[in-house]
């Protein structure tokens, strides 16, 4: 048996100003600059028992279902791979084209080409399939990302410390192919937003492009990234001593000595199987502020009216809301059922493990998946598939972190999740 792997990708870049997403729903930042390409990688596994599947991994900030849906049926009509076995990843820039916004005619007229595009794409990847062999090394940087919630001074109210270590595994996966040029996977847990900010206006993959040119250039390898569990992780601390990288490239330059670390200490990974584990879960909607949806409506009126984030955030204190985005947040959950059942995904590729959260999981629970994982190495890819929100931890919910303002499920639903992804590669292991 062998395990066979090809690779294409297909530029998806906006051909028209677009709302930009990063910066949460209640605030559009048209696009009036390209700074850099997005690009969606596509990734054919296949082996001799006829299982094949997809590993999409786009530079957007998130999945909208709906065009993923489309993405699937198509590439099932035409190459005759199950819809549950295309698994759709983002490397979550913070400059990309907001797809959430389909009633925008920019969206209108984008999201057909998006779709053709991933669809097509996904051919080109079947047919640059050859015999491949994995290898896995790892590096651990450090002060390359941070922890984006802080202790503070009890006088000053300065920020002085992290409350806990962020994930500084950087894991380089090699992709060897017969006659074909190798592919490197990093995956790698930081959020990309050099690039983004309420004033800025470009479409940027943000360090993810600086990685990939860096990559590209200096090893001739193909480039594909995986963005580990981060939702609560940052690319640039916000205490300033901290602050090493002002920009992407300088942040790839940094990245370079352990890029080459992990490439130097690469051990085999076994097996040439290829398999795709689905299950169903049930998780627990958090309504306890459905009782503030006026409070909120009125903040998120505001906010519309003014834009002014200083000046809403002081009103919104008013009515025991933080923000604008914590109030869109409130009425959003009320609309929401009482729980959701989603599908989340394991895939093996020999002893190679990958497990795709539908929502931003944060590094403890990402970080609890890979030591517990039976596999040779593992690959969390966050953002994945068909939703969006955070999965905060039970620590965010202690110190009442601004992701559980925004939050969609109940407490204990992270840690949750992540026991169960443990489960499901405990079986793509035995199997």
């Amino acid at each position: 048996m062998s395990l066979k792997i090809g690779f294409a990708r297909v530029d998806i870049t906006p051909d028209v100003s677009v709302p930009l997403a990063g910066l949460g729903n209640t605030l559009s930042r048209m696009s009036d600059n390209i700074l850099d390409r997005l690009l969606s990688t596509c990734l054919a596994c296949s082996d001799d028992n006829g299982n094949t599947v997809l590993l999409y991994n786009s530079d957007l900030i998130r999945a909208v279902p709906k065009y993923l849906d489309q993405v699937r049926a198509i590439i099932f009509e035409k190459y005759g791979i199950a819809p549950e076995n295309v698994m759709f990843a983002n490397t979550h820039t913070h400059s990309a084209t907001d797809y959430l916004q389909g009633e925008h005619e920019s969206i209108k007229h984008s999201a057909p080409i998006l779709i053709e595009k991933m669809a097509t794409v996904a051919g080109e990847a079947l047919a640059d399939r050859v015999p491949a062999t994995l290898s896995v090394g790892d590096a651990f940087p450090q002060t390359l990302n941070f922890v984006r919630h802080y202790t503070r001074d009890p006088e000053t109210n300065e920020l002085i410390g992290h409350p806990y270590a962020p994930d500084n595994q950087l894991q380089i996966v090699m992709i060897t192919r017969e006659g074909a040029k190798d592919i490197m996977i990093m995956n790698w847990q930081a959020h990309p937003c050099f690039t983004s900010g309420y004033n800025k206006h470009d479409v940027s993959a943000d360090y993810i492009h600086s990685f990939r040119e860096m990559v590209e250039r200096e090893s001739d390898c193909l480039f594909a990234f995986f963005l580990g569990a981060s939702g609560d992780i940052n690319a640039r601390s916000r205490i300033k001593s901290e602050v090493i990288a002002q920009d992407r490239d300088t942040y790839a330059d940094l990245m370079r000595q352990y890029i080459r670390k992990a490439l130097a200490n690469q051990q085999p990974i076994e097996g040439d199987k290829v398999e795709i584990l689905r299950k169903d879960v049930e998780l627990i909607i958090d309504h306890s502020d459905d009782h503030r949806i006026d409070d909120a409506q009125i903040v998120v009126d505001f906010w519309k009216k003014t834009y002014d984030r200083k000046a809403t955030d002081a009103m919104a204190k008013q009515y025991g809301i933080n923000s604008p985005y914590h109030a869109n947040a409130i009425i959003g959950r009320s609309k929401q059922p009482e729980s959701l059942v989603i599908s989340v995904n394991a895939v093996s590729l020999g002893k190679l493990g990958f497990v795709f959260a539908p929502y931003e999981m944060f590094c403890k629970n990402g970080m609890y998946i890979k030591a517990n994982s039976p596999m040779r190495a593992t690959i969390v890819s966050t953002c994945s598939n068909d939703g969006y929100s955070y999965f905060a931890d039970d620590f965010a919910f202690t110190e009442q972190c601004y992701e559980v303002d925004v939050r969609r499920f109940a407490r204990g639903t992270a840690e949750k999740l992540a026991e169960t992804f443990v489960d499901m590669l405990e079986v793509l292991n035995r199997d």
